[in-house]
């Protein structure tokens, strides 16, 4: 990579001590989920479910019959490994405006004094496509960013579950959220919730459940509840990113931005498997090696892989 300096001219009287960065995405998916750490490689993921029916037996009567299977399954995260390798020829600025600030000499050991600033791009940068990544990456996929062909993320791990019958057609919705329809939709997954866990909806912490949505579906639902009820939903924090009388607050997620669909789930079940928490942005600034003078690398490299913990408690919508 290089600079790109078509949009500014050769120094001339022009004077920065700073660069302004333009507002990007923040790691939304990342921030709720449950983040495992110590994953190097495939990992699994032991799930626990007692199966029966006819638990409470008659305590009058000397027969017992043995009720019950506890059933033992694995879900597995496969971290995959990610590098970055950003390669700077600082002797590109000497002719721009930007020569005024570089440090004395002409050979250049870091990106000192604009290391601060371009360092904070970068990171911002890298959390945009990790997003973006946890929703849309399609391992082997033809995505035009190559980025999203390395692991599979949220949408190709739902519709996997969905051909595999792991989550229960109840539990798959289908409304439009749109003005006319949000708030239908938005309850309807609520009431979709599996019985086992329709009582969680008022937790708190990580067995909340949260809705995770396109961050314009999440205004809209907010404009559609007061156009409808001349009110804001009800929830005991008095919030209006929560669906009326719960506590499953509306996350506007970066990673589903234009999609028309959202999913349902307990922050403790989104898994988020890495072997060190916030790697992504643990960046080194190295000079070129051997004869490379010209050339300064910022570089680095992480693992990460999303999976959803029991896919039979989900609720998701249009997908």
């Amino acid at each position: 990579m290089a600079f790109d300096l078509t949009g500014i001219n050769d120094w001339i009287d022009e004077r920065a001590d700073k660069f302004f960065f333009r507002a990007v995405l923040t790691g939304v998916t990342a921030a709720n989920s449950n983040v495992m750490t110590g994953m190097k490689s495939e990992t699994k993921i032991p799930d626990l479910e007692l199966l029966t029916d006819g638990i409470l037996q008659d305590g009058s009567s000397c027969v017992t019959t043995d009720v019950g299977t506890m059933n033992i399954r694995q879900r597995s995260i496969d971290p995959k490994q990610f590098k970055i390798l950003i390669k700077f020829c600082m002797t590109d600025l000497e002719r721009k405006f930007i020569n005024r600030i570089l440090p004395a000499g002409s050979t250049y050991e870091g990106l000192a004094p604009l290391e601060q600033q371009f360092m904070f791009e970068i990171e911002r940068r890298i959390r945009r496509v990790v997003e973006f990544n946890l929703w849309k990456g399609v391992e082997g996929g033809a995505n035009a960013d190559a980025s999203l062909n390395l692991m599979d993320g949220l949408d190709e791990i739902i519709s996997d579950e969905i051909v595999a019958a792991t989550i229960p057609a109840g539990q798959q919705t289908s409304v439009a959220e749109d003005a006319a329809n949000i708030v239908a939709a938005y309850d309807g997954m609520r009431k979709a919730l599996p019985i086992d866990q329709f009582s969680d909806v008022n937790e708190s912490g990580e067995n909340q459940y949260i809705l995770l949505t396109d961050p314009n579906s999440k205004r809209l639902y907010e404009e559609a509840y007061r156009a409808t009820f001349t009110a804001l939903p009800f929830n005991m924090e008095f919030r209006k990113d929560f669906i009326d009388g719960t506590s499953i607050q509306i996350v506007g997620t970066p990673g589903l931005f234009g999609e028309s669909k959202s999913l349902m789930i307990k922050r403790a079940e989104l898994l988020l498997g890495v072997d060190v928490e916030g790697e992504e942005t643990s960046l080194t600034i190295d000079q070129g090696a051997g004869n490379d003078i010209d050339n300064v690398y910022v570089n680095g490299r992480f693992k990460m892989a999303p999976q959803i913990h029991f896919p039979g408690q989900i609720v998701t919508n249009n997908y």
